[in-house]
């Protein structure tokens, strides 16, 4: 373990984001040596490390904006868990109403729903199989998510809910990780560029937090 304390004049907080940036990681896996059990780094090289080191005001800000994204990021990660999982309670109430015949007026020559059931497991089948012969989605998904958030909003024109961003986004029942992820890295990307505004929605009646809404700076 290595303990270093900061200046008086170097906030400990920006100190940590520096280490953890990416100029701090790729110095760390240079200087890094590589012991039996786990690689490890002496204090000797750690002190070799070279950042920029602004007035301690600019440090604060830097940190209380770094801090923001996050939280922004994590407010939007609840939503969107939450938009998945209301997504996901529809499907099945609409699957069930369509399984019991109460969607539409039922003809007596309709065919069972066990049939049915059994083409829509085959068609999954077939799906599943095409989608093998495409690309790797990692060639090709991180440009296209990228792409889908900001002209989403610059689309909306203003202020979008974030479950309603991530549904314009593709954000489903059955969405997979990666593509989640792309949105939150995404969105930290803009946040970090100021070019995003992360705003919380309240009730107008009790002022309880309803959410969160996203939109283009202007």
């Amino acid at each position: 373990m290595i303990r270093i304390i900061a200046g008086p004049q170097l906030d400990s907080r920006y100190l940590t984001y520096a280490l953890n940036s990416p100029t701090g990681r790729e110095f760390s896996w240079n200087a890094k040596t590589d012991g039996v059990s786990q690689s490890n780094i002496s204090a000797t090289k750690l002190k070799e490390f070279l950042f920029t080191v602004p007035a301690l005001q600019e440090q604060n800000e830097i940190v209380r904006r770094i801090d923001s994204a996050f939280a922004g990021i994590d407010r939007l990660a609840a939503e969107a868990s939450r938009a998945l999982d209301l997504v996901g309670k529809l499907d099945e109430a609409i699957l069930a109403n369509a399984i019991r015949g109460e969607l539409v007026p039922q003809d007596e020559n309709d065919e069972p729903a066990s049939a049915l059931l059994e083409k829509i497991k085959h068609a999954r089948t077939s799906q599943s199989a095409q989608r093998k012969m495409k690309a790797p989605r990692s060639q090709i998904k991180v440009t296209t998510m990228a792409r889908t958030i900001f002209e989403t909003l610059s689309q909306a024109k203003d202020w979008l809910s974030a479950q309603e961003l991530f549904e314009r986004c593709g954000v489903r029942d059955g969405s997979s990780t990666e593509d989640v992820e792309d949105l939150y890295r995404q969105l930290l990307v803009l946040e970090r560029q100021e070019q995003v505004e992360i705003e919380a929605m309240l009730n107008s009646s009790t002022g309880a937090k309803q959410g969160d809404r996203v939109r283009l700076r202007r």
